[in-house]
């Protein structure tokens, strides 16, 4: 299929620096406004309810859930279909991580939080779909190294900074100047921030790259139903 537009690795490539772009440009803005009005608007707030980064990110989240459900429609018409456990595995995380970006709801359930929620997803994952990982480790060894990629944005500026920034604040305006955490907590809030825009960036790059593998790939669904009976 894709095998007869080639263009579109390239198309995808150009996206994946338009997109770039883009979320710099927002970081930058979210900065400038935050300096120059102490206060940056609502739709620029990267620590905000329904903002345009918080819209963007959510976007991020729900196309790789769009990815995986085109996947699983067309997975038994692929040389080397990925499970149906991964595939929803990954819807679910996808959306569960989206709305929890669009409406910053906490789950109504003791012992659980969003971050278990996702502990529990990734563990599904490896102990259920290693076979699948296996196989896209050495198929798809490219997709991989990009969406490890984007994990490890996510994991070190987004989570790790977000842990530490309440503490890390005075302390950098202290090593400065008094007033100075006047400018370092939006810094700190714009890295966080875009560290997880950025590494979600990636992932649905990898994502992308994998999901353009598996359909070049496609058999005949004529074939494809022959072989199944």
């Amino acid at each position: 299929m894709l095998s007869r537009f080639p263009s579109c690795y390239k198309s995808l490539n150009l996206t994946l620096y338009a997109v770039m772009a883009f979320e710099f440009a927002l970081a930058l803005a979210y900065l400038a406004t935050s300096f120059k009005w102490g206060r940056s608007p609502e739709v620029l707030d990267f620590n905000g309810l329904a903002s345009l980064p918080s819209w963007f990110q959510a976007a991020h989240l729900f196309s790789i859930g769009a990815i995986a459900s085109g996947l699983l429609m067309v997975r038994r018409y692929t040389e080397r279909p990925l499970s149906w456990m991964l595939l929803i595995l990954l819807v679910l995380i996808s959306l569960s991580a989206g709305l929890h970006e669009l409406t910053k709801l906490y789950i109504p359930l003791p012992l659980l939080s969003w971050k278990r929620l996702y502990f529990i997803y990734v563990v599904a994952i490896v102990t259920l779909c290693w076979q699948d990982l296996i196989t896209i480790w050495r198929s798809h060894r490219q997709s991989v190294l990009w969406i490890f990629s984007g994990f490890g944005f996510i994991a070190l500026g987004g989570y790790g900074l977000n842990s530490i920034q309440d503490e890390l604040a005075p302390v950098l305006a202290s090593s400065l100047n008094h007033d100075s955490i006047f400018y370092v907590y939006p810094m700190l809030v714009a890295i966080e921030e875009w560290s997880e825009m950025f590494g979600e960036t990636l992932i649905v790059f990898g994502i992308c790259i994998l999901a353009f593998d598996n359909l070049r790939k496609l058999r005949d669904p004529d074939k494809a139903i022959g072989a199944e009976r």
